[in-house]
């Protein structure tokens, strides 16, 4: 946005979570990037006074500096989803999402006033357990959400449109409704990108869906309660020192004590 600003480009921020990153110039810079022409653009930890002054010692908050620097901010607001289900009564996962999709593209459209401004999208997922019909519904807008059914792991695939996204603008785009069977052994786990985009280990690497979807599969048959002491334990031995780069959350719920 900062970039945007200096050369006049219509920029919109889309803000998805509150964890921001703070960085300095200097390690900008050495990716390649000359930040000498747009420093005054930015925000820090510190009032800044000169560009020499913040290069290395006043680090930047790029959160706050997305907000401030873009000409059009947008917060999707829960809002949308409590005027979709609470007052139009939509129940199913996939129309939810498509009625999502419109009003964040509306809104889009209206806040923009050109059609060359692009959102990054949202990506979520929603499930909707419904008792009466021993169903569960699960809808993504480019996510995914992990079950285990009948002993076995799958990927419950969603659809690769973000709500609101370049490719999610289309009046075409209509999101996939998956149904699975109501079943005491039936486990979900639905999540943020932040567990498995954790950098840390030997290489100071990510953590990778590939050992996320094991973490899972291993330690599913345990009872919820300690599966969350090691999803903790794991992800703090992983991390080591590095900071948390993004917001982490996992929710899994299983159907063991319902009388089916």
């Amino acid at each position: 946005p900062a970039v945007a600003r200096e050369h006049g480009i219509p920029c919109l921020f889309t803000i998805h979570n509150i964890h921001t990153v703070k960085t300095n110039l200097a390690q900008v810079e050495d990716r390649g990037i000359d930040a000498a022409y747009f420093w005054q653009n930015l925000y820090y930890e510190k009032m800044a006074t000169s560009y020499e002054q913040v290069r290395d010692s006043n680090p930047v908050d790029l959160l706050t500096s997305g907000i401030f620097g873009a000409h059009f901010v947008n917060v999707v607001s829960p809002t949308f989803l409590n005027e979709i289900v609470r007052e139009k009564n939509i129940a199913t996962p996939s129309n939810i999402l498509d009625k999502l999709g419109k009003k964040v593209v509306d809104l889009l459209q209206q806040e923009e006033g050109d059609e060359k401004v692009q959102a990054d999208g949202m990506d979520i997922s929603i499930c909707v357990i419904d008792f009466k019909k021993e169903m569960v519904q699960i809808a993504s807008a480019n996510h995914y959400v992990i079950a285990i059914n009948n002993g076995e792991l799958q990927i419950i695939q969603g659809d690769i449109y973000s709500i609101g996204g370049m490719f999610g603008k289309s009046e075409d785009v209509k999101y996939t409704n998956h149904k699975l069977p109501l079943s005491k052994d039936l486990k979900i786990y639905m999540h943020t990108d932040g567990f498995q985009d954790q950098f840390g280990g030997p290489n100071n690497s990510k953590f990778l869906v590939s050992r996320f979807e094991q973490l899972i599969d291993d330690n599913h048959e345990r009872p919820m309660i300690e599966q969350l002491q090691i999803f903790e334990d794991t992800l703090e031995n992983w991390k080591g020192r590095n900071r948390q780069i993004d917001d982490i959350l996992v929710l899994g719920f299983s159907f063991e004590n319902l009388s089916l």
